[in-house]
């Protein structure tokens, strides 16, 4: 089976065990600000928030532990920088 989706972005969001809603407010503002799509000149200088005025975009999150992921020592992956699960529960619902 093919999905697809339309226009925006698709993030796997790693929360590390040191982030707190300071870190979720900055990241929410920053993915709502980056100027990432075309303007009518075909210059990247649209946010994601300026395309959803015009046309349909979207976004879709996903929680991914294994962003933290580190095989720098071994080749099983440690993921202790990975937040527990509650909390990185907790802080990828209020980043949502």
């Amino acid at each position: 089976m093919v999905g697809k989706s339309g226009e925006g972005y698709l993030l796997l969001v790693g929360i590390h065990r040191e982030d707190d809603l300071a870190d979720v407010e900055k990241l929410a503002t920053k993915i709502a600000n980056l100027r990432l799509f075309n303007d009518v000149a075909g210059k990247i200088n649209l946010s994601i928030l300026e395309v959803m005025e015009s046309r349909p975009a979207s976004i879709l999150a996903i929680s991914n532990f294994t962003v933290y992921g580190d095989v720098a020592k071994n080749r099983r992956p440690s993921f202790v920088d990975s937040a527990p699960f509650e909390r990185g529960k907790e802080l990828f619902d209020l980043l949502l």
